[in-house]
């Protein structure tokens, strides 16, 4: 069994906006480790870390094949098109010879799924699909079924093994699925996606054939590969203020240039809680610097650092307090059981203050309002946040 301490520099509980104004960026960075069960961050100058720039996507454009460039650390950076809006994503491939696919790459999930040449996603020319007839490295052997039910959404298809490449690190026999019946919201013209790369552990797993080996990263370690298991996510600022598409996807130990303060929080995860995902104690959450109870008692609350979720999700039973605590009394604003919309931008709205590891992590009001009139937050049936 892994064991596990989850890292966050600034805050990840909110993976679409920087938190920290002055850095403009969000660093998460995770690994895994056998000894001591226990999730750490080594720093050595000396190793190579793959940064492949995550594209924020709005509409389809089909790339060229990207080229790789070294800084003086000797960092490999994958170079992609960038597109404004709140979804991360990024190329990989799968098969030989390979086919590249853009999948959103999941810390909440633990499950590699691309669609089937089978699928309907065959008919839609926005989607990517992956033919086992094409492959000369396709595994069918032990073939099962497999279904998968998301906060949003569901898939169902066909397990296999296949070779999967992320950054120019390429695993052999990996576990995965081929999605065949999916739900709508998977199938979207306006922000095409063509599958999940999920990075949580083996317990979250449903693709499990006849053995479940790990998500791609362990077993890139596993493979020897890597000397760690170790990943993390730099979600940038708005493109057109940076001038760069400043949202990556790192394999290796931190990028230092991308922290803020040169300060990174350690946060134990609590795998007891949520078997098999990255949960984190979120010691408080203050509206405007006041405590408000959403994390009474010794235990505080759980919280779940999910890149492939686009707003900070509120347990129901805080819903109603925390979104009328939030619009304070503004007349724009709506609430609802999808979430705020405030119609008026972002005056007289509260700073959030969240609490990890004893670390304060702000929240102002711009960087939580994901567009117009949209504010980051929905309720969730789930009693983590």
């Amino acid at each position: 069994m892994f064991s596990e301490r989850l890292l966050v520099t600034l805050v990840v509980l909110c993976c679409l906006r920087p938190l920290q104004p002055a850095a403009q960026k969000v660093a998460h960075h995770a690994s895994f480790s056998g000894a001591g069960s226990i999730l750490s961050l080594k720093e050595k100058k000396d190793s190579l870390v793959i940064r492949m720039p995550m594209r924020r996507n709005y509409r389809r454009k089909r790339r060229e094949k990207p080229h790789i460039l070294y800084n003086q650390n000797q960092t490999a950076s994958i170079r992609m098109d960038d597109y404004r809006t709140v979804s991360y994503k990024g190329p990989i491939s799968i098969g030989t010879p390979p086919k590249s696919f853009d999948v959103v790459f999941d810390t909440g999930s633990s499950d590699l799924w691309v669609f089937s040449e089978d699928s309907g996603a065959a008919h839609r020319d926005y989607l990517n699909t992956y033919d086992q007839s094409e492959s000369s490295t396709y595994n069918g052997f032990h073939t099962t079924i497999f279904s998968i039910k998301y906060g949003i959404g569901a898939c169902k298809g066909r397990t296999l093994r296949e070779v999967v490449n992320i950054g120019g690190i390429g695993v052999d026999n990996q576990l995965m699925g081929q999605v065949i019946e999916y739900t709508d919201n998977f199938d979207t013209a306006e922000n095409p996606t063509d599958g999940i790369l999920g990075l949580a552990f083996p317990d979250a797993a449903q693709i499990k054939g006849r053995k479940y080996d790990g998500n791609v990263v362990m077993n890139m370690k596993s493979q020897g590969l890597i000397k760690e298991a170790t990943f993390s996510f730099i979600l940038g600022g708005d493109p057109s203020v940076d001038g760069e598409d400043g949202s990556y996807f790192l394999i290796g130990p931190p990028d230092y240039r991308y922290v803020y303060n040169n300060t990174i929080t350690y946060v134990p995860v609590n795998s007891g809680q949520c078997p098999g995902m990255w949960c984190v104690r979120m010691d408080t959450l203050l509206i405007d610097g006041k405590e408000l109870g959403f994390c009474a008692g010794a235990g505080g609350c759980m919280a779940l650092p999910d890149t492939g979720t686009s707003m900070i999700v509120v347990p129901n039973f805080h819903w109603e307090d925390f979104s009328r605590r939030i619009v304070n009394g503004r007349n724009d604003c709506k609430i609802d059981g999808r979430g705020i919309f405030c119609s008026q931008g972002t005056e007289g709205l509260p700073t959030i203050s969240i609490v990890l590891g004893f670390h304060v992590f702000h929240l102002e009001p711009k960087q939580y309002m994901l567009s117009g009139e949209v504010l980051g937050f929905m309720p969730s049936v789930l009693p983590m946040w």
